[in-house]
């Protein structure tokens, strides 16, 4: 074993022996992080009920489409971070650090701001389509979350600076840290407290609060000390090179946001939340394979960036053909854990919420696609090549929205998934396109952009 270990972690290059810790801590602490979410689906239904809990998921959906409000100023800090390390040149990364703390505090207040005037004028248990035996304004409960996320929102920038910095693993510290204590305080609530979904967003917003607090203070103390952002630093004129990255960053997460996490919101309108429910547990049994594979390739993202700075195109092709043969190995994976699904389910939530087979298969078939997007995604952000994704995306949205609508009315839960299948094959098909004459010399015009 210990031979074994050893001959892991040692490697011919620095960059890949850095890649190599970083998968092999994060997948230990992410199979703790994986089981936790399991765990707390069927304790989040016990405490209060399905219905409750497609509308906690839905309300959670919602929220999370604010991140894009970042401006794409937390991926613009990751590869300028990158990249000013790839070349030697450190002198402003404090600059950029402390700055984006600066806008992203300023953009959180006008969030929250903006959120709880406009807010009022809508109400929101007719547009999540909350049944009327819910005795309360869903409102409340939404202004809780963006309150909590605000926090959060400012907070979760030092993850993009251990990525940068190619430390990937102990955001998986951060955020299994997090759940463990989401999972906790749930338990305990189920022991002493009737269920009450105010008291659930409570506890469940607010534990990775409690987890980025503790680790921002302690690593800007340590680790990351010389990274550390103070009110002295703060140049709002750095912002600018920030942003001319971080601007088609921005525009990629909303779409991203549109096409992966409207899908809650689509199938409450259209089917109702309960339906939410069932597909959500469809969704976190096959999400493990994503999880995964996320794993695996974040530490690629600001590696790549330094490999393509530096120009090892050889680096670059062999590592790829490597993350590919990950992506047949988490395909197989898939497949047993489709044929076991019936059994997986009987025993994660004991039937108290049915999924069809036919359900399970089309999730199966969405991660292997959206997988395969996503290699060849992580790698044209890391370079920052994004201009073709970002056209391709925005046309994806046009077509793909109503055809998820239009199938999911027609075919169910089973046309929703479909349809964002077709999609994500299309678009990691022009990805992989894009990568080859990237890699070759032979991108132009738009494929090189």
């Amino acid at each position: 074993m210990r031979a074994f270990i050893y001959k892991y972690f040692k490697h011919s290059h620095e960059r890949t022996e850095l890649i190599n810790k970083n998968i092999f801590f994060s997948l230990v602490l992410k199979g703790g992080s994986v089981l936790i979410a399991l765990l707390l689906v069927p304790l989040t239904i016990h405490y209060i009920n399905p219905v409750q809990y497609g509308i906690w998921l839905t309300i959670g959906t919602i929220v999370y489409w604010f991140n894009v409000m970042d401006i794409g100023l937390g991926n613009g800090l990751k590869n300028e971070i990158a990249y000013s390390l790839a070349v030697k040149d450190e002198s402003r990364i404090k600059s950029y650090v402390s700055t984006t703390y600066a806008v992203l505090f300023i953009i959180s207040l006008l969030i929250f701001g903006l959120f709880y005037l406009i807010s009022s004028l809508f109400n929101w248990n007719t547009i999540l389509n909350v049944p009327d035996k819910i005795g309360y304004d869903v409102r409340q409960i939404l202004l809780i979350v963006i309150g909590f996320f605000c926090i959060e929102f400012v907070l979760q920038l030092v993850n993009a600076v251990l990525s940068a910095t190619q430390q990937v693993f102990k955001t998986s510290v951060i955020l299994f840290v997090g759940q463990l204590i989401g999972l906790v305080t749930i338990y305990i609530l189920t022991l002493t407290v009737p269920g009450s979904l105010r008291i659930l967003v409570f506890a469940l917003a607010g534990a990775p609060i409690v987890s980025l607090l503790i680790a921002s203070i302690y690593l800007y103390s340590k680790d990351l000390r010389k990274f550390a952002p103070s009110f002295k630093h703060i140049d709002f004129r750095s912002s600018k090179k920030l942003l001319n990255i971080g601007g088609t960053f921005f525009f990629l997460q909303v779409g991203a946001m549109v096409m992966i996490h409207s899908n809650n919101f689509i199938i409450s309108r259209v089917l109702g939340p309960e339906s939410v429910t069932v597909y959500n547990i469809a969704f976190r049994l096959f999400s493990v394979l994503s999880m995964l594979f996320a794993i695996i390739i974040m530490p690629y993202w600001s590696a790549f960036t330094d490999a393509y700075a530096k120009k090892d195109f050889d680096w670059i092709k062999a590592n790829i053909k490597k993350i590919r043969t990950i992506w047949l190995m988490l395909v197989l994976l898939g497949l047993l854990i489709f044929i076991y699904s019936a059994r997986l389910y009987k025993l994660w939530i004991n039937n108290s919420v049915q999924v069809p087979t036919a359900l399970s298969l089309c999730m199966f078939i969405y991660m292997a696609v959206y997988m395969w997007h996503t290699l060849h995604v992580y790698f044209l952000n890391g370079i920052g090549k994004i201009r073709l994704q970002l056209l391709v995306l925005m046309c994806g949205i046009a077509i793909g929205i109503p055809a998820i609508l239009y199938f999911g009315k027609l075919y169910g839960l089973i046309g929703v998934v479909a349809a964002n299948s077709a999609l994500f094959a299309v678009m990691g098909l022009i990805y992989t396109i894009q990568f080859k004459k990237i890699i070759s010399g032979t991108a132009t015009k738009l494929w090189d952009r």
